[in-house]
């Protein structure tokens, strides 16, 4: 291979990584923070689903 195609395989490489990091991150930050608030949106969602059965 020549080395403009070996530097274009490389940036290739280097953004697929940091797309794929920045995707993982994000995923894992997204679930601490779900995880975080679903103990303080339970006892509101029982509320309501309470209110609908009630409802009905």
């Amino acid at each position: 291979m020549s080395k403009t195609s070996d530097q274009l395989n490389m940036r290739n490489i280097w953004l697929i990584s940091l797309v794929a990091a920045c995707g993982g991150l994000l995923f894992g930050y997204d679930w601490v923070v779900i995880g975080g608030a679903k103990p303080f949106m339970k006892p509101t969602l029982i509320l309501l689903v309470r209110r609908c059965r009630v409802g009905q």
